[in-house]
């Protein structure tokens, strides 16, 4: 098909007819889809009003094992509370939410119900850390006086999500956060992303899914190793950069045509690039460098086994095609073309009606965790396999646009990128080149760590 069919058809206005039999096949499917979606959906289902909820603080503390792998004898910290010796979860106290350093996959997380994970917040408590110019260990342990104060920060945080999200914590306490990673929680109470229509269902998740990339990681061709070197990760304001990520528009999902057999002319890149569109697409490098085709991480998130990516979300599309040659053979494109996020989806109403709150680093956790609820993907029980929806690989294929922007001029003044995304940057720098890593974060307005204050308490040693 050439670029001008395509274009003819995009042109054409969606009929009543056709939108009306979308919902049909939509209420048909409905039943037979809502066992995959797990139980009210795991994207949540619609939330309900907000009535009479009263304010109430949400305690939420740090625990710090000794030996994190034995889960005995530890160190509770609280908020304007004397620390306390435990000597395993039993000693803690049931009315308050305990962050550990314990990984997310013990299994006394498990058997305790207000146990968390040092990945509670979907960051490292050493990365919380390092973000506050904290001396923290890999394992989390922290002088005392730190502890308290990550715990301040951590109560702040999980009270202010309570009263964004109308959760009766004075009631019910932790008992109303029961999940495993606050994201979950938040999860519940956003509304479901367009479900794709039945009839296609499975080929357009399979192709949402293989568009999805949460993280890039660069597989440089080289050991890069430089002595007497750091790690050090720039991190911009979350409030600020997830608001800008959640107002950027994204397809409707409400009338998807797959086109195959593409017969790709100068003008069906500029189409896909300027359309909401999925492409399957063959990558190739040849005419790029080693280390910019390194650097795209395209398919590279870490993981043992990535996600094979046959597919690319126009957001990504439009900066990879100018690095590397791109062939497009197969097109998804939503004829109902570019729509905001409902109100519901976005930042609840508490940010928006207290600007300050970008200044907070406690609601920047909650903004981080209500962007990872709409950028995960789900777990789909009758396939067992995880799956992406529109909402999510758009979210992700932003970030990974507008984070690679920063990781090329990271590399261009000379930084080793480690990883970036989600409004990350980590680069392993040579102690001499600080005050220039300083300037750089200055100059391209991120706004953790406080890289003077870690110089001087020693972190980076």
């Amino acid at each position: 098909m050439t670029t001008e069919q395509i274009v003819g058809d995009v042109n054409e206005e969606p009929s009543l007819e056709a939108d009306q039999a979308y919902n049909q096949a939509q209420e048909e499917g409905a039943q037979e889809l809502s066992p995959n979606l797990g139980e009210a959906s795991q994207y949540g289902a619609t939330p309900p009003p907000i009535t009479n909820v009263k304010l109430a603080p949400l305690p939420c503390g740090i625990v710090l094992f000794d030996h994190p792998d034995e889960v005995g004898n530890g160190t509770a910290y609280l908020p304007e509370v004397p620390a306390q010796r435990v000597r395993s979860p039993n000693d803690l106290r049931n009315d308050v939410i305990w962050v550990s350093n314990l990984s997310a996959f013990e299994e006394k997380i498990q058997t305790h119900p207000t146990l968390r994970s040092g990945y509670y917040f979907r960051v490292m408590l050493a990365d919380i850390a390092h973000d506050m110019g904290i001396q923290s260990t890999r394992d989390g342990q922290m002088h005392p006086d730190d502890a308290v104060k990550v715990a301040t920060i951590m109560t702040r945080t999980m009270t202010i999500a309570a009263r964004a999200y109308g959760w009766d914590v004075a009631e019910l306490g932790p008992l109303r956060v029961q999940e495993s990673f606050l994201m979950k929680d938040i999860a519940k109470m956003l509304p479901m992303p367009p479900a794709p229509d039945p009839r296609f269902r499975d080929d357009l998740v399979r192709a949402l899914t293989q568009a999805y990339q949460d993280a890039s990681i660069p597989d440089w061709p080289a050991p890069t190793y430089e002595p007497d070197s750091v790690y050090v990760t720039l991190r911009f304001n979350r409030v600020n950069y997830v608001q800008q990520l959640i107002e950027c528009p994204m397809p409707a999902g409400r009338d998807w045509v797959r086109i195959d057999n593409v017969d790709m002319d100068e003008n069906t890149l500029q189409f896909c690039v300027t359309h909401p569109t999925l492409v399957k697409a063959t990558i190739e490098w040849d005419n790029a460098t080693n280390e910019m085709a390194a650097l795209a991480a395209y398919g590279q998130a870490g993981k043992k086994r990535n996600t094979m990516r046959l597919w690319l979300a126009q957001p990504e599309l439009s900066w990879i095609s100018q690095h590397a040659k791109v062939t497009i053979s197969t097109i998804w494109l939503d004829k109902s073309g570019y729509r905001r996020l409902p109100p519901p989806a976005r930042l609840p109403g508490l940010f928006t009606a207290h600007p300050e709150a970008c200044l907070s680093y406690s609601a920047g956790l909650v903004a981080y965790n209500h962007w990872q609820a709409l950028a995960s993907c789900t777990w789909n029980r009758r396939s067992r396999i995880e799956e992406s929806s529109v909402w999510a690989t758009w979210l992700r294929a932003l970030d990974r646009a507008m984070m690679f922007s920063m990781a090329l001029k990271a590399y261009e003044a000379g930084f080793h990128v480690e990883r970036y995304g989600g409004g990350a940057l980590r680069l392993r720098v040579t102690r001499d080149r600080l005050t220039e890593l300083a300037q750089f974060k200055e100059k391209h307005g991120f706004m953790y760590p406080d890289i003077n204050s870690l110089l001087h308490r020693h972190e980076l040693g």
